[in-house]
Order: C-alpha cells, then sequence, then structure tokens
C-alpha cells in the first residue's frame, strides 16, 4: 500500500496518508515536532472507534523525524496486518 507523508513549509505536524492523494486519502497518524531533538508520534483512531472520530493515540516520542516516521510506519503496517 502506497502511503504519502504531507508537511507544510513552517508547520510542526507531519501527516501520513493512505494512498498518493491526500484530498480523498484517510489520516493513518501525524508526527509533531516538540523542538529539534523530539518528535511525538501519534496514530489516528478514527478506524476503529466511533467515540470520538477525531481521537489520535500517543505513541512514542523519537529523537529524529526519520526515527518517528519508521516508527509510525511499523506501527501502521503492523496494524494492517492483523486486519487482513
Amino acid at each position: 500500500m502506497k502511503h504519502t507523508w504531507q508537511h507544510s513549509p513552517g508547520s510542526k505536524q507531519h501527516w501520513l496518508y493512505k494512498g498518493s492523494s491526500i484530498g480523498a486519502s484517510r489520516i493513518f497518524g501525524m508526527i509533531y515536532e516538540v523542538n529539534p531533538t523530539a518528535f511525538t508520534v501519534y496514530r489516528d483512531l478514527r478506524a476503529t472507534t466511533t467515540v470520538n472520530p477525531y481521537h489520535r493515540e500517543f505513541m512514542a516520542q523519537m529523537s529524529t523525524l526519520e526515527e518517528a516516521k519508521d516508527l509510525l510506519l511499523t506501527l501502521i503496517n503492523s496494524r494492517m496486518g492483523e486486519t487482513s
């Protein structure tokens, strides 16, 4: 499955989407840059709950953006394996 990262210039948020078209894609998670050496990883729970459709679950804090992206992709891919 293809994943797309979106980051707007000046924003501290890095969004992970399903597919290659962001406008019509589902959000899988978000990474927030706390500071240059701290990136928090959140998994989006919209697909797993209807109680709060905008809920994100904190997963971890990593020291680099690349580590944070790798972790989020690993978490998403492991969840996809559980549901297929």
